[in-house]
This record gives structure tokens, C-alpha cells and sequence, in this order.
């Protein structure tokens, strides 16, 4: 099977902040090929955009694969991919948390 390399700093950026821009991606994807979704050069991804990325894999039935993920990159999605299986209380007093690294954000969505 040939697969479509699409280069996502190319496409979005190096600084990817709003989960709609995981619509631009769909968009360039037909029924008919693989992907390989590359993000040599992204630097950051939000949480909204890991989210919204993990969605749109969960979700379809193409073949997609990801590679060259910087360590922070990388970190944030696994964080979320982490994070979206475990059941969080809505009934909690909730405060503002400043959280200082991405182990601090990992231990907060993932405790």
C-alpha cells in the first residue's frame, strides 16, 4: 500500500494551539491510502489539539502513522491519550492549578 506523507509543520505550523485545525488534516485524506502524519518541526501541540487529533484515530478507519513526535510533542499527547481513559469526578471543588512541566501536567491529568 503507498502511503500519503503529511508534513504538519508544512501544513499547521511549528506552534499548534486550536483543535479545529485537526480538520485540515482530514481534509487532505481520501478513503483510497495510508497516512504518515510527520511533525518533524512541531514544537508544541495544545491539549485541545492532542484531544482532537487522538478523536479523529480513534474514529477512523484509515491507516495512519505518526512519526518523528519531539519529546514535548510527544509527552502532551500521551498525556491526553492517557488521560482520556480515566474517569474524573465533575463533583470536585475545583481550583486553579499552576502546573510548572509537563511532569507536573502529567501527573495532573493522569492521577
Amino acid at each position: 500500500m503507498n502511503c500519503v506523507t503529511i508534513n504538519i509543520e508544512s501544513l499547521l505550523g511549528s506552534d499548534i494551539r486550536i483543535r479545529s485545525r485537526v480538520l485540515e488534516i482530514a481534509a487532505l485524506m481520501d478513503a483510497d491510502s495510508c497516512y504518515v502524519l510527520d511533525f518533524k518541526g512541531v514544537n508544541f501541540i495544545s491539549r485541545s489539539f492532542a484531544d482532537e487529533l487522538i478523536s479523529m484515530l480513534e474514529q477512523t478507519s484509515k491507516h495512519i502513522d505518526i512519526i518523528h513526535m519531539g519529546l514535548g510533542v510527544k509527552e502532551m499527547f500521551d498525556i491526553v491519550r492517557k488521560g482520556r481513559h480515566i474517569k474524573h469526578d465533575s463533583a470536585r471543588n475545583e481550583k486553579i492549578i499552576a502546573l510548572e512541566n509537563m511532569d507536573e501536567v502529567e501527573m495532573f491529568f493522569c492521577k
